[in-house]
């Protein structure tokens, strides 16, 4: 592989620097993650850096698969074991499965997405006698995201001089049934 004749300057400048810990950070299309790619495969290949030893934090699943995709290329195969090339979310989920029991809670823990979220408000208004479709279910979410946003819990907004009691009580049952 010949970095120099496949990357322009700052991209090889990149790729080959020194520096132990490297943000690139450029606009869509201006090949960040060619540069990442190349780096990684510049790290394992000419500095002999152990795949388990790199790190690298994209946004997207796709973007995450196509460098590892890309890397496994560019090395014809090696073995890479250990390399982790994730989204940053699924990185600190990775990190808190394996340390979260430091905090007292156990490992099989779920995250929630919207989708989840919803899915719990909505049975929860069904319980307090709302339709599934009910706009008190939205609401009801928004006001429990605020209130996390703050670090709150349903004892913090009881204690709040504009109490929302309904919506106090869709908070405390969203986190009993979490």
């Amino acid at each position: 592989m010949n970095y120099k004749l496949d990357l322009n300057e700052k991209q090889y400048e990149a790729v080959t620097s020194e520096a132990q810990f490297l943000r690139i950070i450029a606009g869509a299309g201006s090949g960040k993650t060619r540069v990442l790619t190349y780096r990684i495969a510049y790290l394992i290949d000419q500095l002999k850096v152990y795949p388990n030893k790199i790190l690298a934090i994209t946004f997207t699943n796709k973007v995450a698969n196509e460098m590892k995709e890309r890397t496994i290329q560019l090395l014809n195969g090696a073995d890479l074991s250990g390399l982790s090339i994730s989204t940053f979310h699924s990185w600190c989920a990775r990190f808190l499965r394996n340390e979260i029991e430091v905090l007292g809670f156990p490992k099989n823990f779920m995250i929630l997405d919207d989708d989840d979220q919803m899915a719990l408000i909505k049975n929860i208004g069904e319980s307090f006698g709302y339709k599934r479709t009910d706009e008190k279910n939205k609401e009801a979410l928004a006001f429990i995201s605020n209130q996390k946003c703050y670090g709150r819990l349903p004892s913090d907004c009881e204690k709040q001089i504009f109490k929302r009691e309904e919506y106090i009580k869709y908070f405390k049952e969203y986190e009993k049934k979490k």
